[in-house]
């Protein structure tokens, strides 16, 4: 289809197998700037061929994307990256090179590891699971959403969102350090997580979190009905 309609503005390819020997010379999709793969089945190699052919693409779905280890996705035009459902194979994703990137919505994503690297105008971003046991953002790393190093910053990101299976304000207060310009928190509660908490009662300030001081606007929270025993202050 996308060989036969240089045309097309907008793609869905869905519950089908791509095959892994595309040829590049073949494709060109000019125009195409939203493109949905769901359910299907395709390789790392295929989905590189895929993308170097959509010339001016600002929209990326992909929801059940199956059969590929390491996704690696890079792009001079993609403004919305957004992965919902996706079974990876618990290898890596790879979003690298994508100098427009402002939205990477991540849903239910299952890998072992996520990398973005050189998107310098990434202003969207979540929400982190503690199903991805390593996230690295250039050079700021997330061992179970709690960064080793407190030294790098991410000034850019100004929504984000955070799902957990319980109170975790260490947690967040960890991850929120390393975002100073936040100005938007969606925190999402999932009874069906599984991962070790630790909880604080309260936020301290003479161990200020700067978001929280001087930038933190909204704050959203998902699915939390709240314990007779919880506090908040």
């Amino acid at each position: 289809m996308i060989r036969l309609a240089p045309t097309l503005l907008v793609a869905r390819i869905g519950m089908c197998k791509l095959p892994s020997d595309i040829a590049a010379p073949s494709l060109n999709s000019p125009l195409l700037r939203k493109l949905t793969l769901w359910l299907v089945s395709i390789s790392e190699e295929a989905i590189d061929v895929l993308l170097s052919a959509c010339h001016v693409l600002e929209a990326l779905f992909l929801q059940d994307i199956h059969d590929v280890g390491r996704l690696h996705i890079s792009s001079p035009t993609l403004r919305i990256i957004s992965f919902s459902a996706t079974l990876f194979g618990r290898e890596e994703l790879v979003v690298d090179d994508v100098p427009r990137l402002e939205r990477l919505l991540c849903r239910g994503v299952d890998c072992e590891t996520i990398q973005i690297n050189k998107a310098p105008k990434l202003k969207v971003l979540g929400p982190l699971s503690p199903h991805v046991s390593k996230i690295r953002i250039a050079n700021l790393v997330f061992q179970g959403r709690i960064p080793p190093s407190l030294g790098h910053s991410i000034c850019t990101v100004n929504i984000l969102a955070l799902k957990f299976s319980g109170p975790d304000l260490k947690a967040i207060l960890g991850v929120l350090s390393c975002f100073p310009c936040l100005e938007k928190l969606y925190v999402i509660w999932d009874i069906y997580l599984k991962a070790k908490m630790k909880n604080l009662h309260q936020y301290d300030p003479l161990n200020p979190v700067k978001c929280l001081e001087s930038h933190l606007k909204v704050l959203v929270l998902k699915n939390y009905t709240g314990l007779p025993s919880t506090r908040i202050g």
